[in-house]
């Protein structure tokens, strides 16, 4: 730096990533506990967070999390996408109506995985809520 070295864009990121994760480390041995919010895994990478699965094969995923819902016509559309781990029930109504806005009508049915099933996504009663592979209700 004396010499007129100046760090480039990329690296002043990575330095300042490798801070934080001195900082997430020192404050975990500080405080003897093994998780922090934000928690950086990847110098290089540092959006990325721990999911956990509870999956036999994979306990922890990687990467990013997303809902998607597919329109009247197959086009999928991705409605949350994250980084950080959120739970997807959450996000049901919120399609629903979304949904609704762009087409003006809700969906006839929605399909959806076993976390979705919530009290008061099945309590919104606008529309059934079936399991993916359950067979459509007459």
């Amino acid at each position: 730096m004396s010499d007129g070295y100046a760090m480039t864009g990329k690296d002043i990121g990575l330095y300042l990533t490798i801070i934080r994760l001195y900082e997430q480390q020192q404050y975990m041995y500080d405080n003897r506990v093994h998780s922090v919010e934000h928690r950086i895994v990847s110098i290089s990478q540092p959006w990325l967070r721990p999911i956990v699965r509870g999956k036999v094969k994979a306990p922890v995923e990687f990467g990013a999390k997303f809902d998607l819902s597919l329109d009247s016509e197959g086009y999928g559309r991705i409605e949350k996408i994250s980084f950080e781990a959120y739970n997807e029930s959450t996000c049901l109504i919120e399609a629903i109506e979304r949904f609704r806005e762009r087409t003006g009508y809700y969906p006839e049915r929605v399909l959806a995985d076993q976390i979705y099933r919530t009290r008061e996504n099945r309590s919104i009663r606008i529309i059934p809520i079936e399991s993916k592979w359950s067979a459509p209700s007459a």
